[in-house]
């Protein structure tokens, strides 16, 4: 972890420090409309970062309730099979409680919205999505009726490029999607 220096009134900063500040924190990878039932992202992941985020303002999502699914893509093409895996916990403001595991899955149930149409927030942090390691993910977001979290991996050793997130209920979304990479301080 990079600890940032305390500067002090008058106190001339260096390019040492500058650079310091300038190689912590997330940085801007893009943004992509989301504007139907299916949004892809491709070539967002590259060697330059291993740790992902992606914050998702969905401002709106019609059709009733549908989960949310996110797949992995590599070379243009979504990877399917058994290699999902994960659980999700989402909590009712209620507080009835919807949980479910995924064992081999083809993709990740990562969210879970009302489709109220007023839309969903969230966020997606991948870990290792470009090398040749498990990739991990973790979601927490929120909609008009819950609350969720969910944490997963895909078992396999596959260098993805990007991934797309889709509504089961086939129903449209629209919103941003804004995809951040952690700077390797």
């Amino acid at each position: 972890m990079t600890v940032l220096p305390a500067f002090t009134t008058g106190q001339v900063l260096t390019s040492a420090d500058a650079n310091l500040m300038a190689n912590s924190g997330l940085t801007y990878i893009t943004s992509v409309a989301v504007s139907s039932a299916t949004t892809v992202i491709d070539n967002c992941f590259t060697s330059t970062y291993n740790n992902y985020q992606a914050v998702m303002n969905i401002t709106s999502d019609t059709g009733g309730a549908a989960q949310i699914q996110i797949s992995m893509r590599v070379g243009g093409s979504t990877t399917g099979g058994t290699g999902y895996y994960g659980r999700y916990t989402g909590t009712t403001w209620p507080g009835s409680v919807d949980d479910v595991g995924m064992n081999g899955a083809a993709n990740w149930f990562a969210m879970r919205v009302n489709g109220d149409g007023r839309g969903f927030g969230g966020t997606v942090n991948f870990q290792n999505p470009r090398l040749a390691a498990r990739t991990f993910i973790q979601t927490t977001g929120s909609d008009g009726n819950q609350r969720w979290l969910f944490g997963g991996m895909h078992d396999s050793t596959t260098q993805f490029d990007g991934f797309q997130i889709f509504n089961s209920g086939s129903s449209a979304m629209t919103g941003t999607i804004t995809i951040y990479g952690y700077r390797k301080a």
